[in-house]
């Protein structure tokens, strides 16, 4: 995998991201959470209010051991994938079609959010790491390569085209 040249560890935050309020969320579902950061409020979020089990993977934020223990457990079963704010903070184009061609392989719902920036579509680094700027429907071309997605309220809501690594 191609590495990041400036870290995103820094922009992990304690929250429930809008995104996950914004799923269809299914009582036993599994939901594998890409970049999901340090913190537990979105997992124990999702357990009390939907009983969605949240397998969190973050190679900057968790162990190595952590994240292979959750990939595995999402290749025996997985119902959704989530992707909170991740891409946006990527600088490299290689990194991000890399992350969601690996997503398309554990679910064939798949969600993905973006922070916006101040949307000028220039990137820049931050006192955290780096910001990208770009409004979600800029990442479309990313999208198109592995989805069929549309775009709605702020989430796109992707579904691995036919060929691709989860068929």
């Amino acid at each position: 995998m191609t590495e990041q040249s400036i870290s995103s560890e820094a922009t992990s935050l304690n929250q429930v991201p809008a995104l996950f309020k914004k799923v269809p969320w299914y009582n036993g579902d599994v939901n594998l959470d890409y970049g999901g950061g340090k913190y537990d409020t979105a997992t124990e979020w999702l357990l009390e209010n939907y009983d969605v089990e949240n397998l969190v993977v973050d190679k900057f934020n968790r162990s190595p051991e952590w994240n292979a223990e959750n990939f595995n457990k999402a290749s025996r079963h997985c119902d959704t994938v989530t992707i909170c704010n991740v891409l946006n903070v990527i600088k490299e184009d290689d990194v991000i079609d890399e992350i969601l061609r690996d997503a398309s392989r554990y679910a064939h719902e798949i969600y993905i959010s973006v922070y916006e920036g101040d949307g000028n579509g220039i990137g820049r680094e931050t006192t955290k790491g780096y910001q990208r700027n770009q409004k979600l429907r800029e990442y479309g071309k990313f999208f198109e390569k592995h989805f069929n997605y549309l775009i709605k309220d702020g989430v796109a809501y992707c579904h691995p085209k036919k060929g691709n690594n989860n068929d």
